[in-house]
């Protein structure tokens, strides 16, 4: 009645080392996402942490970092616990994810906004990458001779987090910068703890001066309610799973378009695989495009995109590109450039935080700490450092600052482009550096002038005429205010009667 089953002992015979790659990524991956949940909790439980607001990801990187040191001073084979190689591999990729993720969100009709203001926005984001760029290059050009071209890094680092500081660092590498990718991940990592650091004393001085007021939640997340014209859940297919595959789609067009430019060699191999978040940023407003014209034609008559979906995926990525880009830094590549890493972080921290306030508070009356903490937190972090920000002061994100900082990216792509064409350039030779220092200087100033450029010209300009954003997404003359037309009133220190009743209004900016 029974069959006999013979025992199986051919696998005795297979080598696992042949699988070592696929276990490496996975337990690799198992400890970033461990790390994570410990990093969570201790945040959680301790204060400080809390009240500075440093990303989860941020506090496990630095664990992991600090752990990792400890194993190389006691003679531990780091690889026991952390390998540097796949760490690398998922920080290049988490960014080029994320970036694709943000630019296939749906719009939301709520969320129209001028043409003008974007381009503002993306003029405060220009501007600050060509100041980063320049005064970085100038500081190495004059004082660290040795390493000129590392001062382009800077903006690397600061304004576009670990991905790009890790992949040009390492490019960098090949011109003498030893342990170019540490130097790029450190910048990185120090502009996470910048953005944190100062946008938390930064709105608590406002705070306390009366110019700031936290703008009360009314409502939760309306992704999370159903939708007309969105799929519906209980479909056979999960619909995050949909999401997923499409996102997954457009980096596989990013990958063919980067694999066909490399194909032409020279400088455009650095061209394509060091700019792949850029391709992918084009490749997903692409295909966002060709999304929104299907369901516009009614040729897609179910749309399973969510922007909550792309929100949370987005934010896993960045999540592991932080903290795998992070955990990947070398002590002794610290060690070694300490002073000139010192040097440009301060510099760049100090010429950002002047930047972004000053063009917020000229360009976007009525949220102008909005936009200054989102603008600040993603140009010395990432877009999660200056949306951690934006939420302490803006928790429904009722604002126009959290649309500007997605929707503006496409006017940031063409602003930024000089500097990212260019990067493989720098190192070259000094020449070469000088004369595209002198470059971001020019478009620097360019760019400068059109954010100020009606108080520039104070003939045709009139503080009176500037138009103030109201919480209930309305638009009144400041002749009409209560308040005087002064810096304090645009800085939000009186506040206006609402136009509800039950609702209170602060003025802060937008315009």
């Amino acid at each position: 009645m029974f069959v006999s089953i013979p025992a199986v002992t051919h696998t005795a015979n297979v080598d696992f080392g042949a699988f070592r790659p696929v276990w490496l990524f996975v337990m690799q991956m198992a400890l970033l996402l461990i790390t994570l949940l410990v990093a969570n909790v201790l945040r959680r439980r301790i204060p400080f942490l809390r009240k500075m607001l440093f990303p989860t990801a941020l506090v496990g990187g630095l664990m992991l970092f600090v752990v990792k040191t400890v194993l190389q001073v006691c003679g531990v084979g780091v690889g026991v616990l952390i390998d540097n190689a796949t760490m690398q591999i998922i920080t290049y990729h988490m960014l080029g994810l994320g970036f694709v993720a943000m630019a296939l969100k749906r719009p939301r009709q709520t969320e129209k906004a001028s043409a003008g203001k974007l381009f503002h926005y993306a003029l405060i984001n220009g501007s600050n990458y060509m100041l980063q760029s320049w005064v970085g290059l100038l500081i190495t050009l004059v004082f660290f001779g040795g390493i000129f071209f590392a001062g382009a890094l800077l903006p690397c680092g600061f304004a576009q987090g670990t991905g790009n500081g890790l992949t040009w660092g390492d490019n960098y590498t090949d011109y003498g910068l030893t342990g170019g990718a540490g130097f790029g991940l450190t910048i990185a990592t120090v502009g996470f703890i910048v953005a944190s650091v100062v946008g938390v004393v930064y709105m608590n001085v406002m705070r306390r001066r009366g110019k700031l007021t936290v703008r009360p939640s009314v409502h939760a997340d309306p992704e999370n309610k159903a939708q007309n014209g969105t799929a519906p859940e209980s479909i056979s297919v999960d619909k995050f799973s949909m999401n997923l595959g499409l996102i997954l789609l457009t980096y596989a067009v990013a990958f063919g378009l980067m694999f066909a430019l490399s194909r032409l060699g020279g400088f455009f191999v650095s061209l394509a695989w060091g700019l792949s978040f850029m391709w992918a940023l084009l490749c997903g407003i692409g295909v966002r495009a060709l999304l929104d014209l299907g369901e516009k034609k009614n040729v897609i008559r179910e749309t399973y995109r969510s922007n909550y979906l792309m929100d949370r995926f987005g934010g896993f990525c960045f999540d592991l590109m932080v903290l795998a880009g992070v955990a990947a830094i070398e002590w002794e590549d610290v060690a070694l450039w300490w002073l000139p890493l010192t040097v440009l972080c301060a510099a760049g921290g100090v010429v950002t935080f002047f930047q972004c306030r000053l063009a917020a508070k000229h360009c976007f009356p009525g949220y102008e700490h909005e936009t200054f903490l989102v603008n600040f937190g993603t140009l010395t972090g990432t877009i999660n450092n200056g949306m951690i920000l934006l939420r302490e002061i803006d928790p429904d994100f009722s604002t126009p600052a959290a649309h500007f900082a997605v929707e503006a990216n496409v006017f940031c792509f063409l602003l930024d482009a000089p500097l990212f064409l260019t990067l493989a350039m720098i190192p070259r030779s000094r020449a070469t550096a000088w004369v595209l220092c002198g470059m971001f200087f020019v478009l620097w100033a360019v760019y400068t002038l059109l954010i100020f450029y009606r108080r520039l010209l104070r003939k045709k300009y009139r503080p009176e005429d500037d138009q103030v954003w109201t919480d209930d997404r309305g638009f009144v003359r400041r002749a009409e205010l209560n308040a005087p037309a002064s810096g304090a009133a645009r800085d939000g220190a009186d506040a206006r009667p609402a136009s509800d009743p039950g609702e209170t209004q602060t003025p802060e900016n937008e315009g």
